[in-house]
């Protein structure tokens, strides 16, 4: 009976622990699978703020475009609320699989780490899939204002600061720190700054006349102009736009180094495999690469930007973080 024990157990034996090897072989294997498999179900694209704005537009296109490259629907997932961190967060805590990408800005990424406390690190828990868009900001002035050039505004300030602020739509913004930018190259001994919760009641202020600067970005202030009620004295990009050429930068006003653009980039977290990142950064330099999407872009007064790979991005974020962070520390930038 011993025998038969040891005789009729050993075949069961064998497969129980050809089972556990199995197992054991399955669980190494999915995530090679998954990736070689990238994309096999829709993606979603996170977006830090809500839809119909500008950031949520441009996100909206760029979906339509990326699943045609990358043949599986994407999906944008509006999740709005402080300043797109709450957005950034729910992505770095994200399944690593690319499936899940952040629509990524500056003040999320360059700005409210260095202002405040937040639930995530910019650079480890993220990773680049590639740059899509800059949004340039613009200085314009109510249409009373006697200056028709940025030196003029400038000279006007220093003979009666008192008389003159800015209106933006936020404390802590990109156009807040572009306007304590534009008081450091200016050498503005004061000038006050007039937050509003959002551009558009920035620039209605500014167009009634209660304040006399606005600090805006360019697809905001660009109507208003067009109709007269605005004058645009300078653009904030490196280069004039394309779509506003009329428009003189603020470095070829007298103001070196004075360049301030919002940006739009595509990241996934940290751990996301190399393949899948590798993926989506051929489809992204497809779309970015796209005569017909560029056009939508810079008739939206958005900069596109040239396809790159995920090194060349990510030495631009820091690029970004690091100017935005002398910035803030220069100007002693505080948010309560």
């Amino acid at each position: 009976m011993t025998m038969f024990s040891k005789i009729s157990l050993r075949p069961a034996l064998r497969d129980v622990i050809a089972g556990l090897i199995s197992v054991s072989a399955m669980a190494a294997v999915p995530a090679a699978i998954a990736s070689e498999r990238f994309p096999d179900k829709p993606l979603t694209l996170v977006v830090g703020y809500s839809p119909g704005g500008q950031t949520d537009n441009i996100a909206r296109m760029l979906a339509t475009r990326l699943s045609e490259e990358i043949g599986q629907p994407v999906v944008v997932q509006n999740r709005d609320g402080a300043a797109s961190t709450i957005a950034y967060r729910m992505v770095a805590q994200s399944n690593p699989d690319g499936y899940t990408i952040m629509f990524g800005g500056t003040s999320a990424h360059a700005i409210a780490p260095v202002l405040t406390q937040v639930a995530y690190d910019p650079t480890k828990d993220f990773r680049a899939i590639g740059k899509v868009s800059t949004l340039p900001l613009s200085i314009s002035v109510n249409s009373s204002v006697p200056a028709n050039n940025l030196q003029q505004l400038i000279e006007l300030i220093k003979k009666n600061p008192a008389d003159y602020s800015y209106a933006t739509g936020g404390a802590g913004g990109i156009e807040h720190l572009a306007g304590e930018q534009f008081k450091q190259l200016a050498g503005l001994p004061e000038l006050l700054h007039v937050p509003f919760k959002g551009g558009a009641p920035a620039a209605t202020a500014v167009i009634g006349g209660q304040i006399p600067i606005l600090i805006n970005p360019l697809s905001t202030v660009f109507p208003y102009a067009q109709a007269g009620q605005l004058k645009v004295l300078a653009v904030t990009s490196d280069e004039r736009m394309a779509a506003a050429p009329d428009y003189p930068t603020a470095v070829e006003s007298g103001l070196p180094g004075f360049v301030a653009s919002g940006f739009n980039v595509l990241l996934v977290p940290s751990k996301t495999p190399d393949a899948v990142v590798e993926t989506l950064n051929r489809s992204l330099g497809k779309v970015m690469a796209d005569p017909a999407f560029i056009k939508k872009l810079r008739d939206m007064k958005v900069n596109p930007m040239p396809a790159s790979t995920p090194a060349e991005t990510d030495a631009y974020l820091a690029a970004e973080m690091e100017r935005w962070a002398r910035t803030i520390n220069a100007a002693h930038i505080k948010i309560n």
